[in-house]
């Protein structure tokens, strides 16, 4: 029983640990202009420092085109004098 019970706190703790991990290197990514889905490679031994190496030395491609992409959860409306009629 002992073993289950490690074994799920072991699981949880991981999963929680990759969140909270995970979510700042994608916000860094996508400000840096690449896209969030190279974190998965930093679950991979050896691979995850190669892309680290990678991303320190490359140039950032929102460095190139100005200020970085910011994806907002809230809907920008337009003002009531630009509304199409």
């Amino acid at each position: 029983m002992l073993s289950v019970l490690a074994s799920n706190f072991l699981i949880i703790s991981f999963l929680v640990l990759l969140v909270l991990f995970a979510w700042p290197s994608i916000r860094i990514l996508h400000r840096a202009g690449y896209s969030g889905w190279w974190v998965l490679l930093g679950v991979v031994p050896l691979v995850n420092l190669i892309c680290c190496y990678i991303f320190a030395f490359a140039r950032w491609p929102s460095l190139e085109g100005g200020a970085p992409r910011e994806r907002s959860l809230r809907r920008e409306w337009p003002s009531p004098a630009n509304r199409p009629r």
